[in-house]
């Protein structure tokens, strides 16, 4: 069985925020065989770093019982070394069922939309942040909840509106109509959508991967550049797109090398490279005026 120890003092539950680090819920005991390891692999963390922050230590014995008297893991069977994750009792209020990702500096000042995205991403389970659905919808969805409590009028996804033909890129090859919306807008989903209804400000592809983006931001990509244009132009593209919102970047070596988003379950679950799609666009979200 596995050896247990009290800490002789024991670390915060939730852990502490640092200048730097604040602490982000993520749900547990979901996946059969979910680790440290495997969880920071898929946040681009370091697994020991992720260990310490929640728990101040690296010693085996402490970090199984923080598992069973903290996270409410299940304890182990005989023969069993460490503490697993799977059967863990989620607990929203009790911060149990959950560990504790370190996000970066603290959200910047003036994203109050943005931030607000974020904020009530974070705070949703495993199953609610990969609800499946339209990649656009829940997209749109997400920047409704936040738009409602930070007070602004986000208008209506509905495809006979501009701001909703924008958004869900829907071309209309048997008229003209789309021609009516102006090019710069065309083809580049929420983030055109956005921009358009001056709720927001566009990050071109080079400006993405400048580190322009914001936490909140959202996101049109296209397999390839000229998919965007066939877009833009009325025509079917030949490739697929993809709608999402942007939470951080992921870095290596000091260069970012991609981004964590937050969209239906179709590639939220891991970082996203930034040579997966070849066309790029999003926007930070603005309050408008």
């Amino acid at each position: 069985m596995a050896t247990i120890q009290e800490p002789a003092r024991k670390a915060p539950w939730p852990p502490a925020p640092t200048t730097d680090q604040q602490p982000v819920p993520y749900q547990v005991g979901q996946k059969e065989g979910e680790t440290f390891a495997s969880i920071a692999k898929d946040h681009g963390l370091d697994a020991k770093e992720l260990i310490r922050f929640n728990f101040g230590t690296l010693k085996s014995a402490e970090i199984n019982w923080y598992l069973v008297n903290y996270v409410q893991c299940p304890r182990p069977s005989r023969g069993q070394k460490y503490v697993h994750f799977r059967g863990a009792t989620y607990d929203a209020a009790k911060k149990s069922g959950m560990i504790f990702l370190p996000t970066g500096a603290p959200q910047p000042q003036g994203n109050g939309f943005g931030n607000k995205v974020v904020e009530l991403y974070n705070a949703l389970s495993d199953s609610e942040k990969y609800p499946n659905g339209l990649c656009y919808q829940i997209a749109y969805n997400r920047v409704k909840a936040a738009a409602i409590q930070v007070g602004v009028a986000l208008p209506s996804l509905s495809s006979r509106t501009s701001f909703g033909r924008l958004w869900g890129s829907f071309i209309n090859t048997k008229t003209n109509s789309w021609f009516n919306l102006p090019e710069k807008y065309r083809g580049k989903g929420a983030a055109g959508a956005m921009a358009y209804a001056k709720l927001g400000t566009l990050v071109e592809q080079q400006g993405i991967w400048a580190g322009n983006l914001k936490p909140g931001a959202v996101i049109q990509t296209w397999s390839t550049k000229s998919n965007y244009e066939l877009v833009r132009d009325n025509k079917r593209p030949r490739g697929i797109g993809h709608s999402f919102i942007f939470l951080r970047y992921s870095t290596s070596g000091g260069n970012i090398d991609g981004m964590h988003i937050a969209d239906q379950g179709y590639q939220g679950r891991r970082v996203l490279s930034r040579g997966h799609w070849g066309y790029w666009v999003g926007a930070n979200l603005v309050k408008g005026g």
